[in-house]
């Protein structure tokens, strides 16, 4: 065991309908004057747009059941879920402590909830567009939309208006085989109706890693991506560039602005595709938060033995992604960020199914680790790892380690 010290068109507000149950997922919607939102007692299962109903679902009193066990090292994630979009409440490392006194598991991801009720879930189902028709998949714990069919397994169905079946979603969270890091998020959206239907699922990836205790020596939380060239440039290279500016994660929050209230951020911002915000990221592959010791990454899923083309590494079913901030109006250290994955649209036939699969890299920010996992290093994640011993410190308090 190791240890570290106290380390788009359609729709008016998107991430605030997971945050605060009352919007869908579009970008450039939020207004930057609108104050936060409180959540009601209650959401009713139906939505604004006419013609498409959501069945309510059943929780258990105790809740959606864990993946993984918390107390068993060899295992190295360990999942915890809410009804809210049938998302994450909390990713939690099996063999990673707080401190040396092995009482309290490394927590990489959690939902944040701030004063007013507005949430942020990590990787959870926010909205589907059907037939440019936004429907809203949330839920709540007041009234659930999702129902859990096997723990990391959920299901739910939405009906036209006179009752007759439209579609199933099914959201199937696993851990990775031979106990490696993270998870495999697979969603699949079946028609049970007797005609096509054009749809767009929209839902939220990693929000912002932890605050750590102590800053000192700044905030290491960073934003990092991998990419793979123009074609031109890429060749018949297989190689996924990454990027190499050590991007803070206030590169995607911004600057603060005048509006209603006081200087906030901008509530919502395209992240990708954005060549000025992520320079020659338009062939994405990989794209995650870090901090000093950890990464959350999202990536595509593939058999390093049998890829045939660099294309196979990059991700797929995303139209662009987004980041919304829970708490414009808070200092820097104190905002919480969270992605948006707008899917991108296809038409599903009458009895036929669209899948949508990525994985999850969560676990340490370590090159022997990230390495020894075959996908993740074909993905050349391991490359994000580098050593800064001391800082600007280093060639003057550690001259004679800095010059090794």
């Amino acid at each position: 065991m190791r240890t570290h010290a106290p380390m788009t068109h359609i729709i008016r507000s998107s991430i605030l309908l997971l945050l605060a149950l009352s919007v869908l997922l579009t970008p450039n919607a939020l207004a930057q004057d609108e104050p936060a939102v409180e959540e009601s007692a209650a959401q009713p299962a139906t939505n604004d747009a006419p013609g498409f109903v959501v069945r309510q679902a059943s929780v258990d009193d105790d809740g959606f059941a864990t993946l993984g066990d918390l107390d068993n090292p060899d295992l190295k994630t360990y999942l915890e879920f809410t009804t809210y979009g049938a998302g994450i409440e909390a990713i939690r490392l099996p063999d990673e402590f707080e401190t040396v006194k092995f009482e309290k598991h490394i927590t990489l991801q959690e939902t944040q909830v701030n004063a007013n009720g507005v949430r942020a879930v990590p990787f959870a189902a926010i909205s589907i567009v059907i037939d440019a028709e936004p429907v809203e998949i949330v839920g709540s714990e007041a009234s659930p939309l999702w129902t859990e069919l096997s723990p990391g397994v959920f299901e739910l169905f939405i009906d036209d208006a006179e009752g007759t079946p439209v579609l199933r979603l099914e959201r199937r969270f696993e851990l990775k085989p031979e106990n490696r890091h993270g998870f495999i998020l697979t969603e699949v959206i079946e028609n049970l109706d007797n005609q096509p239907h054009r749809v767009v699922l929209n839902t939220t990836a990693m929000i912002d890693m932890p605050k750590a205790e102590s800053t000192y020596g700044g905030d290491r939380r960073r934003v990092r991506y991998g990419y793979l060239r123009a074609q031109e440039q890429q060749g018949t290279s297989k190689q996924v560039s990454v990027d190499d500016k050590l991007y803070s994660r206030n590169k995607l929050l911004g600057k603060r602005e005048e509006a209603a209230y006081g200087k906030a951020y901008q509530p919502a911002l395209q992240v990708w595709p954005n060549e000025e915000l992520l320079p020659n990221s338009q062939r994405l592959s990989w794209i995650g938060f870090t901090d000093r010791y950890f990464a959350v990454l999202i990536h595509p899923v593939f058999e390093t033995d049998s890829i045939q083309s660099a294309d196979e590494k990059l991700l797929t079913g995303i139209a662009r992604i987004d980041r919304y901030v829970l708490d414009p109006y808070a200092q820097s250290l104190d905002t919480v960020q969270v992605l948006g994955l707008q899917g991108e649209q296809v038409e599903i036939e009458p009895g036929a199914s669209y899948t949508r699969s990525m994985g999850i890299y969560a676990g340490m920010r370590n090159k022997p680790i990230m390495n020894s996992e075959p996908v993740i290093a074909a993905l050349n994640m391991p490359e994000m790892v580098v050593s800064n011993l001391g800082g600007i410190c280093a060639p003057c308090t550690f001259q004679w380690l800095s010059h090794i």
